[in-house]
């Protein structure tokens, strides 16, 4: 049986890895971050803290809200299913553009462009969390593409996680430990869909028997920054305040019923040209159920119909207002919303009659 050192962390979270401030990502060029021991409410020795977060809407003074995405304690999320939809529009325009080329005014090529911009601005933004230093010898929530840890189609194992391991198993040494850890280099290049991202242990040079070879580097973090090694060490034992981030509790849970309501309450546009009603308006039309934790069993979530809702330019809000007290308190039920039948777009004929629906509603909304 393998002798395996003593670690800080639970190796057996490394195979269950699936899907504000201080925060920092890998850029352009190479990083050099030490990872460092779980901490935090629930870590059960787990290093990484995966999330979805929705931050398409935002707060009545205009600062961006984050919205935990409830499809990975779900596996559903009315903020998903609105972007899904979207993502069916613009396949339909796309196709459209193919086919027959754009109209005169380039409006078909407009609504392709809007489409995206919507889809980036409401999509979950989806990564993990750990507590690492970095090269300045600060602590860092950093976060990680999902690459790193869960892998890709492709690699069906994170390229960090397969580094952590090799560092347990081939060297025999506990990666993240204080004492005698590990440093890795986080490497990005390339742009746009080119990006390319990796990860390798920092070496350095070492001199044996006259020749020189590449070694990986294991310090001491109380070489490297007593101070901080001396807080971190303090705030591992007492569990309390340093310079370490609670990372498991960095966004709370949201329900789906609770998402739902917002999307609801809040589906006018947000734009300078909105003359719709604020969500706290809407709210008084949703009625508040003291017990709609305790009935989202009940309440359907029809996905077929969320998907054939309208989808046009003002149909959802690419930012809408939400106030805090909405997103706190949205533990309402919400009537479900009327089944719309889907525009028929998989003919030519079909895409031309949708695309025609579209301008029509834009043009509507306008004289409006």
């Amino acid at each position: 049986m393998e002798q395996l050192p003593n670690l800080s962390f639970d190796l057996g979270t490394l195979e269950k890895t699936g899907r504000d401030n201080g925060q920092d990502t890998i850029k352009d060029g190479d990083s050099f971050y030490r990872i460092l021991p779980p901490f935090g409410t629930n870590n059960r020795g787990a290093l990484f803290a995966f999330y979805g977060v929705h931050w398409g809407y935002t707060t009545e003074s205009g600062g961006k809200i984050p919205l935990r995405c409830s499809y990975d304690t779900e596996k559903y999320c009315p903020m998903c299913e609105v972007v899904f939809a979207k993502e069916k529009e613009l396949k339909a325009l796309e196709a459209s553009l193919e086919m027959n080329g754009d109209d005169a005014d380039g409006s078909v090529e407009g609504l392709v462009e809007e489409a995206k911009q919507f889809i980036f601005e409401q999509k979950a933004d989806k990564g993990y969390f750990v507590n690492a230093v970095n090269a300045e010898g600060s602590v860092v929530k950093l976060k990680l593409k999902p690459s790193y840890v869960s892998g890709t189609r492709q690699e069906k194992e994170g390229r960090l996680v397969k580094k952590l391991k090799e560092a347990v198993h081939d060297f025999g040494v506990d990666p993240v430990s204080l004492e005698a850890g590990i440093t890795f280099k986080f490497s990005r290049t390339g742009k746009g869909f080119q990006t390319s991202y990796d990860v390798d242990f920092k070496k350095t040079n070492v001199k044996k028997d006259g020749k020189i070879t590449t070694e990986i580097s294991v310090t001491s973090l109380a070489e490297e920054f007593p101070e901080l090694f001396a807080q971190i060490t303090e705030q591992l034992a007492s569990g309390g305040e340093g310079p370490l981030y609670d990372i498991h509790s960095l966004f709370r849970p949201r329900s789906s019923v609770e998402l739902k309501a917002i999307v609801e309450a809040g589906a006018v546009p947000s734009n300078k040209d909105s003359n719709g009603p604020s969500l706290r308006e809407a709210k008084a039309t949703v009625a508040p159920v003291a017990t709609a934790k305790a009935q989202v069993a009940q309440v359907t979530l029809p996905k077929a119909a969320a998907r054939a809702a309208p989808t046009a330019k003002f149909a959802i809000p690419v930012a809408a207002q939400v106030t805090q007290a909405v997103v706190e308190e949205a533990t309402e039920e919400v009537s479900e919303p009327a089944k719309v039948e889907a525009p028929a777009v998989n003919t030519n004929e079909g895409m031309q009659a949708e695309i025609a629906r579209l301008k029509n509603l834009i043009k509507g909304q306008a004289k409006k």
